[in-house]
């Protein structure tokens, strides 16, 4: 039992070590704040070095160790300061300390008094690290606004000088919380010396490296927390315009036409020449060669090729390319659906508004064919890389479904045909051929009724998705 109660007074020595070394750790400013809880940390250790001299009495502990006993004590203190010195690691050690003593000496005083100790403990924790946090935001914010009133480097010297300071006496293992607070206060320092860059570059005329700072600034996100992305943007457009940026020497394409193509891709070819790496210059120019290669595609009667380059739209310059695509997409797309005789597009008229045109007139014609064709390029043009509108999806389906029918009942397959119609009826739209499709159901129900009967019998199987005809490219 003696050997037990050694064993207990090593981790007990911790616990004293601990309670004597707390205040000893503090920095000046902590120490008056914390006395109250020191003294009510003494006083829980005295009752549990008591309670556990009571158990170990009664046990009737051995006397002739106490010099081997007070080796283990000396250790123990040693242990606490080095857990002290690193901060936040002496709760977690007293914690191991306390469960060895209630491991050795499991009275429910004991046990009560370890509760009480850690509970005291962890709070002395909580308010240094909130003196610390307090502390830390407050220098961060007085760094902040002393940064943005500076007028030369030399006006954030102090400022860096002190914030650094706090910076690394505040790096020891403590809490996360102020952890992620000191390295917030890390990247304010950095912050702050990229601020005397640009103060620097700014007071002898460098514009144009004080620009690439500010824009520099404004793309790093770490330091948002605490610095108004909004003032970097400001301070960068007071700088003025850019006029060494290449983005700023690009030909607008505002109000340009196809005619203007060829000027175009030759001024780009002349800016990337002289700015090499540019990558505004290598985008705009690669967006407008590629319609060059299209436009002369539908000379060369390719037009399933340039059709693909106008409805696909990928690249930063996408956007701003359309209208010329459009331009030259209407110049061939009649002859690309191969219905340029019957349906020839009119001046003014826009890819889109043209197909929503040759869309109604062939519905009316009954041209349910040429309406496939129609509608599914206009499911390309209009809609291109994004989601198409389920109606779009359903006229098409439906539309396909019915000219299928019109094969196998030309074909004779009469049981294929039914399914097809009932397909076409089973769609909600309000321009497909429901009532076109009723009546040829009618008529095969009457004129083949055993196809028309094994029809309804068979379940319907068919290929997902329907296919939507519509001219291969050449």
């Amino acid at each position: 039992m003696a050997a037990l109660f050694m064993k207990a007074l090593f981790p007990w020595a911790l616990i004293v070590a601990l309670a004597v070394s707390v205040p000893c750790a503090r920095a000046a400013d902590e120490k008056t704040s914390e006395a109250a809880a020191t003294e009510t940390t003494d006083d829980l250790v005295s009752q549990l070095d008591a309670a556990v001299k009571a158990q170990q009495k009664e046990a009737g502990a051995a006397t002739d160790r106490s010099r081997e006993l007070q080796y283990y004590a000396t250790q123990a203190a040693a242990t606490v300061r080095r857990a002290l010195s690193s901060g936040g690691g002496g709760v977690s050690n007293l914690q191991d300390a306390l469960n060895q003593v209630q491991s050795v000496a499991p009275s429910e005083d004991v046990q009560k008094l370890c509760a009480k100790i850690l509970a005291t403990a962890q709070a002395q924790a909580e308010t240094r690290d909130k003196a610390v946090i307090d502390q830390t935001t407050a220098q961060i914010d007085a760094a902040m606004k002393a940064t943005f009133a500076a007028k030369t480097p030399k006006d954030l010297d102090d400022q860096i000088i002190q914030l650094s300071n706090l910076s690394v006496s505040r790096d020891y293992n403590s809490s996360q919380v102020v952890q992620r607070k000191v390295e917030q206060a890390r990247s304010a320092v950095t912050f702050m010396c990229r601020w005397q860059d640009y103060l620097a570059n700014k007071n002898n005329g460098n514009i144009d490296a004080a620009r690439t700072v500010l824009r520099n600034l404004s793309q790093d996100t770490s330091s948002y927390p605490f610095v108004p992305r909004s003032e970097i943007l400001q301070r960068m457009d007071d700088l003025g315009v850019d006029k060494s940026d290449p983005a700023t020497q690009l030909p607008s394409l505002k109000d340009k036409t196809l005619a203007d193509l060829d000027a175009m891709v030759q001024q780009l070819v002349e800016l990337k020449d002289k700015n090499r790496g540019s990558s505004e210059i290598n985008t705009r120019l690669q967006a407008l060669q590629q319609l060059s290669d299209a436009r002369q595609q539908v000379k060369a009667g390719l037009y399933g090729q340039a059709f693909s380059y106008c409805t696909t739209r990928y690249g930063a310059d996408a956007q701003a390319m359309v209208p010329l695509t459009q331009e030259l997409l209407i110049t061939f797309l009649p002859q690309y659906l191969e219905i340029a005789e019957a349906y020839p597009a009119k001046a003014g008229e826009t890819p889109v508004v043209y197909l929503q045109r040759v869309n109604a007139e062939s519905r009316k014609k009954g041209e349910w064919k040429t309406t496939s064709k129609a509608l599914d390029a206009y499911r390309q043009v209009a809609f291109a890389n994004g989601q198409t509108p389920s109606w779009v999806s359903g006229d098409a389906q439906a539309i396909t479904a019915y000219i299928q029918g019109q094969n196998y009942e030309a074909a004779g397959l009469y049981r294929e045909a039914i399914q097809a119609y009932k397909r076409v009826i089973g769609q909600t739209g309000d321009n497909i051929p429901i009532e076109q499709a009723r009546t040829r159901l009618e008529a095969i129900r009457k004129e083949h009724p055993q196809d028309a009967e094994a029809a309804e019998k068979t379940p319907e199987v068919r290929t997902y998705p329907v296919p939507m005809p519509y001219p291969a490219g050449r």
